[in-house]
């Protein structure tokens, strides 16, 4: 019974936590990238599912507490994210559709 109940919940938890940004665009300032959720509200201290290019496919890119896109760097979980900023695992670059 545990076991039935252990699947939706992490569906649930999936769903709730890591919503895929469809609204919204990148902006630039001096300090760097961040992501605009087109609603007045930025990403921060936080990782998201991004389709910045609207081709469906979304990468995951983690914000600092500022709200600024972490770059060619390891995340504060250990993850490794490329020049671009989205997460990489063994060199390749993570995909939702």
């Amino acid at each position: 019974m545990r076991r039935t109940l252990l699947i939706p919940a992490i569906l649930i938890f999936t769903l709730i936590f890591i919503m895929t940004a469809y609204a919204g665009e990148w902006k630039q300032d001096s300090k760097g990238w961040w992501w605009d959720n087109g609603d007045g509200t930025f990403r921060k201290d936080e990782w998201a599912w991004i389709d910045g290019d609207g081709d469906g496919v979304a990468e995951c890119y983690y914000f600092d507490k500022e709200g600024y896109l972490l770059t060619d760097t390891v995340t504060p979980d250990g993850s490794e994210v490329n020049k671009d900023g989205a997460w990489i695992m063994n060199g390749e670059v993570m995909i939702s559709y």
